[in-house]
């Protein structure tokens, strides 16, 4: 997000999909982890990087 690429973006957020659905579960509690991957699928699915950032700041603020 910091070079203002929609696109690179969405490719590290389908990247960490992928990662997330690798974790073991005992380490991460499922429902923390399904946050983390539907706020990244969002975010993989956005084609500009304003609506990708307004998901990804959704962290900074709880």
């Amino acid at each position: 997000m910091a070079s203002d690429d929609a696109d690179k973006t969405s490719k590290a957020a389908e990247e960490f999909i992928k990662t997330a659905s690798a974790i073991d579960y005992k380490v991460v509690l499922e429902g923390n982890l399904n946050i983390l991957r539907k706020d990244a699928t969002a975010i993989s699915e956005a084609r500009n990087i304003t609506a990708q950032r307004e998901t990804f700041l959704t962290y900074q603020t709880i």
